[in-house]
């Protein structure tokens, strides 16, 4: 035997120890990330409706203080989303409403304004819960507004009007004491699709959690049977009351009516003060004083009472979405009434709002440390119409030469001792609007590599279907390509 064979064989033996556990190593490795490929992913998708830069500039320095930061800020994943809006004939708007800015998350097309599920031709497109559910994935949907509202609306029907949401108010009415034309070529007795509420009682989604009860009691046309009663025949456990689901089984079926209209808020300015006018002394005169609206502060919403927290509901949806659930599921959590409370300039209403949804985040948050294959999404539809301005004005000498902000104004005294004033100036009508500033989106550690700095608003859908291996739809046949 030559020395050299010889030298080889004794190394051998020597490290042979080593390899076999390097190689075992390995393999343990390679089986454990093959493991966990197999584990059941899930996507929590978390809007703010109408939560702008402003708004939530205005709930962390109420919240937690100038100096301080929210759950959301802790995110290690943050893009600008740019809103994408298109009129009827083609030419882009820039400022949207829920009903296309959902339908962008939800299925990746750009829309028109007040089209839910829709092309800008009225062709259905499909929702990630729709692609989701045929994957075998389980699907959520939890909103703090109607189930029928427009932005939850999105991922379930597929209608030119967010308001047709009933079987009564599809062939017209008044809505928000306007005249509506509603949506006849869409009701079901003239063979379309149905109202919201009637798309919603045949669609797939597992778990449903809301207000709108109201939406639901009307007959559908040509029976005598209730929208409510049509849920239940497809499968659906119909409940008023949150803790009615305690009794679920795994894989059933819930619709949650928690509520006849919208759920009530957590909080209110005090005395139910909202942004109230600006008095001016000499309407003649642009330098005369003016009168301010005194500081207001918030304080607990009376009517709020029992209302099922946003942060109960997404326990709950968690809970029931999981268990024995091999395969995954996604969910969507909406707050949305710091829309709502926005239209109505009552930032403390909003304010609340922004805090139910850290809350919610907290327990998304929570469900990672023993679901690791969870995509955490936290985003808005749209912005809104309030502004920080300064507080007294930096010109003139404030009140006293009449100087101030235009508009309605709240000035709000903050726990850590300030007064922030919130100028509600985009119109002068009985509701403010929407603005069309981008908005945020934060991510957990999933989101890395699925999530660029600057980001289109249908490219979170696609990012959410790559986390849940189903094919992205095509972004629209429009010319916003």
């Amino acid at each position: 035997m030559s020395c050299s064979h010889r030298l080889r064989l004794e190394l051998e033996m020597k490290y042979r120890p080593f390899f076999m556990l390097l190689t075992a190593l390995l393999a343990s490795l390679v089986q454990a990330e093959s493991s966990n490929s197999e584990e059941p992913r899930a996507v929590i998708l978390l809007i703010g409706d109408g939560l702008g830069p402003q708004q939530l500039t205005m709930a962390r320095n109420y919240l937690t203080g100038s100096a301080g930061q929210l759950l959301v800020d802790t995110a290690p994943v943050y893009a600008s989303i740019q809103i994408e809006t298109e009129a009827a004939d083609g030419t882009p708007l820039y400022v949207p409403d829920s009903a296309n800015t959902g339908t962008a998350m939800a299925s990746g097309v750009v829309t028109n304004i007040n089209h839910v599920g829709v092309r800008p031709d009225g062709t259905p497109v499909t929702s990630i819960i729709e692609a989701a559910s045929r994957a075998g994935y389980r699907t959520g949907i939890i909103t703090t507004a109607a189930v029928t509202d427009a932005t939850p609306a999105t991922f379930l029907a597929h209608i030119s009007h967010d308001d047709c949401e009933n079987p009564a108010v599809i062939l017209g009415g008044t809505v928000y004491g306007r005249h509506f034309p509603g949506c006849p070529e869409e009701a079901t007795e003239n063979g379309g699709p149905g109202s919201t509420a009637e798309q919603i009682a045949k669609s797939p989604v597992d778990l449903l959690l809301g207000g709108g009860r109201v939406h639901f009691l009307p007959t559908i046309a040509g029976s005598n049977q209730r929208v409510r009663d049509a849920a239940s025949e497809n499968g659906f456990l119909v409940v008023d009351r949150l803790g009615q689901l305690d009794a679920l089984t795994p894989g059933q079926r819930a619709l949650g009516l928690l509520a006849k209209e919208n759920l009530k808020v957590r909080m209110r300015g005090s005395g139910s003060r909202k942004a109230e006018p600006v008095t001016l002394t000499d309407p003649s005169n642009p330098n005369a004083p003016v009168i301010l609206p005194p500081p207001m502060s918030c304080e607990p919403n009376p009517e709020f009472g029992d209302t099922p927290t946003l942060r109960q509901m997404t326990a709950t949806a968690l809970r029931l979405l999981s268990a024995e659930n091999p395969k995954g599921f996604f969910l969507m959590v909406e707050s949305a009434s710091i829309d709502k409370q926005s239209h109505q300039r009552n930032p403390c209403g909003a304010i609340g709002e922004v805090q139910q949804l850290e809350e919610a985040l907290a327990e998304a948050l929570k469900f990672t440390e023993s679901h690791p294959r969870t995509l955490i999404l936290v985003t808005a539809d749209h912005s809104h119409g309030v502004q920080i301005v300064p507080e007294p004005s930096a010109y003139g000498g404030g009140a006293a030469e009449g100087v101030h902000s235009p508009g309605k104004i709240a000035r709000l005294k903050t726990p850590e001792g300030g007064l922030m004033r919130l100028n509600y100036g985009v119109n002068n009508y009985a509701v403010t609007e929407h603005t069309g500033a981008n908005v945020a989106l934060f991510g957990n550690a999933e989101a890395k590599g699925l999530v660029t700095p600057y980001m289109r608003q249908r490219e979170i859908h696609t990012v959410m279907m790559r986390y849940l291996s189903l094919a992205p739809q095509p972004t629209s046949s429009n010319t916003h390509e």
